[in-house]
């Protein structure tokens, strides 16, 4: 879940029960001591501003660090910790005024899922390899250089995937482009290798998906998939994408990332019904058991949907939304903000300042001013500006922030820049 809008459940006020401790991980690995520091400033905070005998609070807002928190105590015995939140993080790849590309995970506590919007040059050199080797799925908003130049990277450590396809998807030219970069190497040892690629290009009313396989050399494209496109891109079990296209001079894709709903036992209803904690717990989390269902719990028979209403709490997952390089206006503005309205963070380029906004519209891109707009009226929680033009200087570019949010505060650069930006 975006770390501001955490939210976590615990048996006890951590002043008042010794018993009960708050562990923190950092998530992904590679994100480091800052990370870890930041998480621990989240707990602290989190306990400051819990009310006496509430069960539920609030964790102080951080920029989408990649943070899990974990409950233990009396209520999180019979050797299970209670995995109190999913967590979708987000990690912005490369320098301002270089290659971009967005890295994001989405921890559902059983399994995450991890995405790549975008790949430019050096840009994966950011992540170990066993994070590139793990991505599910690498999407792209469309196939100019500096949005795909970093492919051979995520090719070279990917080519001969067992366990699942690679999958790229991509606007309507993506089967075309992504042969291409497929093909552009020799591949005369693969005769023995069972590794795939899965390629879904999205056009504005259908989407075509192909199998290409390593063995082949990449060079037949197998299982065509005509189908109408919905909206959806992907949907697995820690998420659905979705995606909208737009107009870049050429067609390119924007897209939304949303948590499937959260069910979480209601720690405080569970204490009020004395009933002990247990296995019995996952039985009401776990959907395919029938609300009829009898189970048997501190000696008693209990209906499994009676105990459903009691202690679940179901909460909306959070979601995201990625944008770079578009131009809309018109009906398709107002589509675009119908599509990322209410998400709790809007990722958006930056780049053009507000005096070059005839260059903007004839490159088709958006001016400081628009892509504050288009946050302020699609209600966004919070917006983080990349994408950044080396045309401007250092300076321009804290000016374009101040233009911003001037019209939408709640804006910022990504994390990882506070070196440059001090925290800006």
């Amino acid at each position: 879940m975006i770390t501001s809008h955490i939210f976590a459940f615990c048996s006890a006020s951590p002043q008042a029960d010794p018993n009960l401790t708050l562990s923190i991980e950092s998530f992904p690995n590679n994100v480091g001591v800052s990370t870890k520091h930041a998480a621990s400033r989240f707990v602290e905070s989190a306990v400051h501003a819990q009310r006496p005998g509430s069960s539920r609070f609030r964790l102080s807002d951080q920029d989408s660090s990649a943070t899990r928190v974990t409950a233990t105590g009396p209520l999180f015995k019979n050797g299970g910790n209670e995995q109190i939140t999913m967590t979708l993080a987000i990690r912005i790849l490369g320098e301002p005024g270089r290659d971009n590309a967005v890295y994001v995970t989405v921890d559902s506590g059983q399994s995450i899922l991890r995405l790549l919007f975008d790949c430019g040059s050096g840009c994966l050199e950011q992540l170990p390899v066993s994070d590139i080797q793990e991505i599910d799925a690498a999407l792209f908003s469309h196939f100019h250089m500096d949005h795909i130049s970093g492919f051979d990277a995520l090719l070279r450590h990917n080519f001969n995937r067992t366990a699942q396809p690679l999958r790229l998807f991509g606007p309507c030219d993506a089967q075309q482009v992504l042969e291409h970069r497929l093909r552009g190497f020799t591949w005369n040892l693969v005769d023995d290798m069972t590794g795939r690629v899965e390629i879904t290009s999205i056009g504005r009313n259908e989407s075509s998906r192909v199998t290409r396989f390593t063995k082949e050399a990449f060079a037949h494209a197998h299982d065509r998939h005509p189908a109408v496109f919905d909206g959806c891109v992907l949907e697995t079990d820690e998420a659905v994408v979705e995606a909208i296209v737009l107009d870049h001079g050429c067609p390119c894709l924007g897209y939304r990332v949303t948590e499937h709903e959260r069910v979480n036992v209601d720690s405080e209803s569970l204490r009020q019904t004395a009933l002990p904690p247990g296995p019995w717990l996952a039985q009401l989390k776990d959907g395919s058991v029938p609300d009829e269902t009898e189970i048997d719990v501190a000696n008693s028979r209990y209906v499994v949907g009676e105990l459903r209403r009691k202690l679940l709490q179901t909460t909306a997952g959070s979601r995201l939304a990625y944008l770079t390089d578009f131009r809309s206006e018109g009906d398709a503005l107002s589509e675009l903000i119908e599509f990322v309205e209410g998400v709790d963070v809007l990722v958006c380029e930056s780049n053009f300042g507000n005096a070059d906004r005839e260059l903007a519209i004839r490159s088709r891109h958006l001016v400081s001013d628009e892509v504050a707009r288009l946050a302020e009226s699609a209600g966004v929680g919070r917006l983080i500006l990349f994408h950044l033009s080396d045309r401007y200087s250092h300076d321009e570019w804290f000016s374009q922030l101040r233009d911003v949010r001037r019209i939408f505060p709640n804006s910022h650069y990504p994390k990882e820049w506070d070196a440059l930006f001090d925290g800006g």
